[in-house]
C-alpha cells in the first residue's frame, strides 16, 4: 500500500468517542465533535536517500480518529488525525490512549511559548557556561509550571485548591487585591470558590491584563506570566507593610486665643 492515510480509512471503524470543541481551539465552532477510530499496523519504506544496508521498512501501527459528518458544521472542515505509532495498537482503550497522549501535545507548544521570547524568554540570555544555562531553565520551568498550572484550571474544571500554587500568605494578599479588579455587577465578579485555583487564575490573568469576561476569551500562558510578574513585585510591598511599624503622632495642643485673652 502506498498511500497510508487512504488504507486507514479503508479500516473497519473499531469504536467512537465524543470530543469536545472549546471556544479557544481555534476558529472552530464549540460543538461536542463525534469521532469515529480505526487502526492498523502498516509498513513505512525506507526513503531512497538512506544507505541500502538500513532496514527495507519499518512496521508501526496507525491510528486514524476522524469527525463524522453529522457533527461537523457546514463552513468546517471536520477534524481529522492520523497518527503514527511504535506503542502496540490491539484494541480500542488502547487507540483512545494514543490519541489522549496526541491530545496534549498543544500543552508542550503552550510550554514551549511559555519559556520563549514572549514569555519568560529564556534564550536572550547571555551566560556562556552550560552549568549555569541548566540551572536558568531550571529556574525557568518552574516558573512556566505555575504558569501551566493557573491556564489548566482557569475554568475550575480540576477543582485543585490554590495552595497548590501560592502561599497561606499570598493568597491572603490575592484576596486583597482580587476586590480591586471586582465589580459591582455579577458578571464582574470572580465567579470560582475563594482559595481555589481558578480563584487565584481569574485575579492573576486580571493583573496580567484579561478582562474578566468570558466572550474576551480566557486568559492565555503569556497573560498570566504578566499577572505573576506584577503579583510578585506588589506581594513584596504588600509584606513590607507588617514589617515597617509607622508611629503615631500625637496632635498638638493648640491653646484657643479667644478662651487665653477672654
Amino acid at each position: 500500500m502506498n498511500d497510508p492515510s487512504a488504507h486507514l480509512s479503508e479500516l473497519d471503524v473499531i469504536g467512537t468517542y465524543d470530543l469536545e470543541i472549546k471556544t479557544s481551539q481555534g476558529k472552530r465552532t464549540p460543538r461536542i465533535a463525534k469521532m469515529e477510530v480505526r487502526y492498523g499496523k502498516v509498513k513505512i519504506a525506507r526513503p531512497s536517500s538512506c544507505p541500502q544496508e538500513l532496514p527495507e521498512f519499518v512496521e508501526l501501527y496507525a491510528i486514524e480518529a476522524r469527525e463524522k459528518s453529522e457533527t461537523i458544521p457546514a463552513d468546517e472542515d471536520g477534524v481529522l488525525w492520523r497518527l503514527l505509532t511504535t506503542h502496540e495498537v490491539n484494541s480500542l482503550e488502547k487507540a483512545l490512549e494514543v490519541i489522549h497522549w496526541y491530545s496534549m501535545r498543544w500543552r508542550i507548544e503552550e510550554l514551549f511559548r511559555t519559556l520563549k521570547k514572549e514569555g519568560l524568554n529564556v534564550e536572550s540570555t547571555q551566560l556562556e557556561s552550560g552549568a549555569g544555562l541548566k540551572k536558568l531553565v531550571l529556574m525557568a520551568l518552574n516558573a512556566a509550571l505555575i504558569i501551566m498550572q493557573l491556564v489548566g484550571d482557569r475554568d475550575g474544571e480540576a477543582g485543585k485548591s490554590g495552595d497548590l500554587v501560592f502561599t497561606e500568605e499570598e493568597l491572603e494578599c490575592l484576596e486583597e487585591i482580587g476586590k480591586e479588579y471586582e465589580g459591582k455587577t455579577k458578571l464582574s465578579k470572580n465567579p470560582n470558590e475563594v482559595y481555589s485555583l481558578a480563584w487565584t487564575a481569574w485575579i492573576i490573568g486580571r493583573m496580567g491584563g484579561w478582562k474578566g469576561y468570558r466572550k474576551a476569551g480566557p486568559a492565555g500562558p503569556i497573560t498570566m506570566k504578566r499577572g505573576l510578574q506584577k503579583f510578585s513585585i506588589l506581594f513584596e510591598g504588600w509584606k513590607l507593610r507588617e514589617a515597617v511599624e509607622v508611629p503615631l503622632i500625637e496632635a498638638p495642643k493648640y491653646v484657643c486665643l479667644e478662651e487665653s485673652y477672654g
